[in-house]
This record gives C-alpha cells, sequence and structure tokens, in this order.
C-alpha cells in the first residue's frame, strides 16, 4: 500500500471515531512499513478520530508527535486539536486560546469549524 491508500483506511477509520483502530494503523504505518511516511493527512485524520472519541491525551500527543517529525499541522489539524479540547470535559479554555494564537503566529487562518469550536469551549464553562 502506498499513502494514499494508508490516508483513505486512516480517514474512514476516523468517520467512524475508532480511536484504537486509527492508532494501530499510526503505529503500523510508523514501524512496518519503511516506504510510506505518515503524513499530514494521515496524522489529521487520526488525531480527527481520538477526537471524535474525546482522547484529549492521545490527540496531544499525536500533535506533537506530527511537529516532532517535521509535518507542518494546518487548519484541519487545528480545528481537531480545537474540538478535542472543547469536549474534553474540562474547562480548556485557556488552551483553546492558546492554541487560536499559535495558529495566528504561524500565519494559519482559523475556519467556521476553528472558531465555533472555541466558542463553543468558552462558552460551555461560562468564559463569554
Amino acid at each position: 500500500p502506498n499513502e494514499y491508500a494508508f490516508g483513505a483506511a486512516m480517514t474512514a477509520v476516523a468517520r467512524t471515531a475508532k480511536w484504537e483502530e486509527a492508532l494501530q494503523l499510526m503505529d503500523f504505518i510508523q514501524k512496518s512499513n519503511q516506504k510510506v511516511k505518515p503524513n499530514r493527512h494521515i496524522y489529521n485524520s487520526c488525531i480527527t478520530a481520538c477526537s471524535r472519541a474525546g482522547k484529549i491525551d492521545r490527540v496531544a500527543y499525536l500533535f506533537e508527535d506530527m511537529k516532532k517529525n517535521e509535518i507542518l499541522p494546518d487548519v484541519i489539524t487545528y480545528g481537531s486539536l480545537i474540538a478535542a479540547l472543547g469536549n474534553s470535559g474540562s474547562d480548556n479554555h485557556e488552551k483553546v486560546l492558546e492554541t487560536m494564537k499559535e495558529m495566528k503566529s504561524k500565519n494559519i487562518k482559523p475556519d467556521l469549524i476553528c472558531f465555533s469550536s472555541a466558542i463553543h469551549s468558552c462558552a460551555k464553562y461560562g468564559h463569554l
């Protein structure tokens, strides 16, 4: 399989929020296949799966791993991170706002998903 096949598989897993399967697939790609390395699409899909399942610790790990591997996060990456922070069950409004500032510092323009997730996170705990 090539990066497109792995990307499609990861997207399918992300749509169903099967975070454990997403992490298993990521592990397989990273360890078993020397020709294909995780790209932004593969990371984003894995982050999305973990975000939808409320696994903020996994989202944070993948986000840092992505940067460590010199893969630049994009608006989709940040949107999933912000959504995960907002849905984590904890008051993470400060982390959400820090993430929005980080996006701005990297010249990544927040989209509707980023803004609505940030507003939801702040409003959920009375910070609007």
